[in-house]
């Protein structure tokens, strides 16, 4: 199969894209994301504990968790007929730029009490890093449908 942007294969496809992005998202809640050590045992966390308890981390100063809102926006933009196309850049980099600062958690991890990431966490992020790529794809396009130019 020939991946043609101009065909309109994430178009007619986008909303069954944004569809399988969200279920996986919600399986890398599922799934051990991270474990944590407190200095007398280690605890693997699920991705939806980490999802529930990790707002509090932007206190020291880790934003990796805004990138699930993100996720949520940049979604909820691709299923709309007629996505904003600015808006959908600026949500696809800031949602690579905070998927992609959730790594520091694992730099340092003598800091955070990190000590090893898990199936979840790895599904979240190429979540996060396929949903920017695709919203970033699709504005372009968006863009050249408009001014009917082949992309």
């Amino acid at each position: 199969m020939r991946f043609d942007l101009t065909a309109g294969l994430i178009e007619g496809r986008r909303k069954m894209i944004a569809a399988t992005l969200f279920a996986l998202w919600i399986a890398s809640l599922a799934l051990p994301a991270i474990t944590l050590y407190d200095g007398h045992n280690q605890q693997p966390l699920l991705g939806a504990y980490v999802l529930g308890m990790g707002w509090i981390a932007m206190m020291r100063f880790q934003f990796g968790w805004l990138a699930n809102i993100m996720l949520l926006v940049s979604l909820w933009l691709l299923i709309r007929p007629r996505p904003h196309i600015a808006a959908l850049r600026i949500v696809a980099g800031m949602l690579a730029m905070f998927a992609l600062h959730s790594l520091d958690l694992f730099v340092h991890p003598e800091e955070h009490g990190m000590r090893g990431a898990h199936a979840g966490y790895f599904l979240w992020l190429g979540v996060c890093l396929a949903a920017a790529m695709i919203a970033t794809v699709f504005s372009f396009q968006t863009i050249a449908e408009r001014h009917d130019q082949p992309v």
